[in-house]
């Protein structure tokens, strides 16, 4: 019978990150000794951790606390997925706009089209609800996003707790984070520990600029 304790869960999908605890603790501001407790059985994460470590590793909680062994089951054409399972390689025939960067300006939001040759085309704010957006960092790969993927963005203003979306903070262009919007502060995340996460409160809230939700991942092979 598989072990079911809280701990060994933790350390099994930390290990499948590749990661040390050290790492782990980095990506929610624990102490690598925290993160020893947890997989010892020796200490348990408040609601609150056990959440956001559910999102990182894309499971449910009951997973996690044991009640289950089913992990989450990823499928793209569901709304909740993050990978696409229909093909490992990106295809840009799919009449849905593959965009370089996305900026917030005066005039509100800019699309750029990735393409060299056509470097300064836009598209029409009005008609894009649904758009590809090529990754151009390393931000994200504790969740297996890497540089060069194309996610999948489908625009709207609001996350659920968790979810990685496609924020603007300031004036930079648009890129992918995991969410932790609470009343009165958000958090942005990235999956990489070498990446801090970036914390915003009061009026510093006006700064961020949430675009959309991450819907799936392709990669070009």
């Amino acid at each position: 019978m598989p072990d079911m304790r809280l701990g060994t869960r933790i350390k099994i999908l930390r290990q499948e990150k590749g990661l040390t605890q050290s790492q782990l603790g980095a990506c929610f501001n624990l102490a690598e000794s925290t993160i020893s407790l947890y997989e010892a059985d020796k200490r348990s994460p408040d609601y609150e951790i056990l959440c956001k470590l559910a999102h990182y590793f894309q499971v449910s909680i009951d997973y996690l606390l044991g009640h289950t062994d089913e992990r989450r089951y990823f499928d793209f054409n569901q709304s909740n997925t993050l990978y696409d399972t229909r093909a490992n390689a990106f295809d840009d025939d799919d009449g849905i706009p593959l965009v370089a960067v996305v900026l917030n300006t005066p005039n509100g939001l800019t699309y750029q089209i990735d393409s060299a040759a056509e470097s300064n085309t836009t598209y029409n704010p009005a008609e894009i609800d649904l758009f590809w957006l090529q990754i151009n960092n390393d931000s994200m790969t504790g969740d297996a996003i890497l540089s060069k993927d194309y996610a999948l963005i489908k625009k709207q203003a609001h996350l659920e707790y968790g979810e990685i979306g496609l924020v603007i903070v300031d004036n930079e262009p648009g890129t992918i984070y995991r969410v932790f919007k609470k009343e009165k502060s958000i958090v942005l995340q990235s999956s990489n520990p070498a990446y801090p996460p970036l914390i915003f409160a009061g009026k510093e809230l006006s700064k961020v600029k949430i675009v959309g939700k991450v819907m799936g991942i392709r990669r070009k092979l």
